[in-house]
């Protein structure tokens, strides 16, 4: 993973325009929507199979998860569903940007989580910023930082930070 960061701050740092293919593009958008919809599914072996293996990730409530972690969550969960289907009945990703920069990937996602939450149906909005590194020619998620949206203040509201 130190690799991939040192990679990509020396592009930025040099100020020219990222080096992008269409392939390489359209590979990391692949991957990204392979990797929500191992989400959505609860499956921890597809995910096991797209996390590399230094992977980290930040959660929405800011923890900082490692890969076994993060493997072991969706074990439990799909282990919870017990052959039904998930409480998370979609996940739809839209305001997808990747960048590439030779074996790095950047990709900002605007997502919406659509459950079921005490029997109703909820929708959390999300962003998410994922890395992805290109070794041997595959494409691995190296980090991974979700946030939630906050709901749209009422005016008049004032918002703790």
């Amino acid at each position: 993973m130190l690799t991939a960061m040192l990679v990509f701050a020396s592009a930025l740092a040099q100020g020219a325009p990222p080096p992008q293919t269409a392939a390489a593009i359209k590979d990391v958008t692949a991957q990204t929507r392979r990797y929500f919809d191992a989400v959505r599914r609860n499956d921890a072996v597809e995910l096991d199979a797209i996390f590399s293996p230094d992977y980290t990730e930040v959660s929405p409530l800011g923890q900082v998860d490692k890969r076994a972690q993060v493997v072991g969550f969706y074990q439990v969960a799909a282990r919870a569903q017990t052959g039904q289907a998930s409480e998370l009945g979609e996940v739809t990703v839209d305001d997808l940007v990747v960048n590439v920069y030779g074996d790095v990937a950047v990709v900002i996602a605007g997502e919406s989580f659509k459950m079921s939450v005490a029997g109703k149906p909820v929708s959390r909005p999300m962003r998410s910023t994922l890395v992805w590194h290109r070794r041997a020619g595959v494409w691995t998620l190296v980090a991974s930082h979700h946030t939630a949206i906050r709901p749209p203040v009422a005016p008049g509201k004032t918002v703790e930070r």
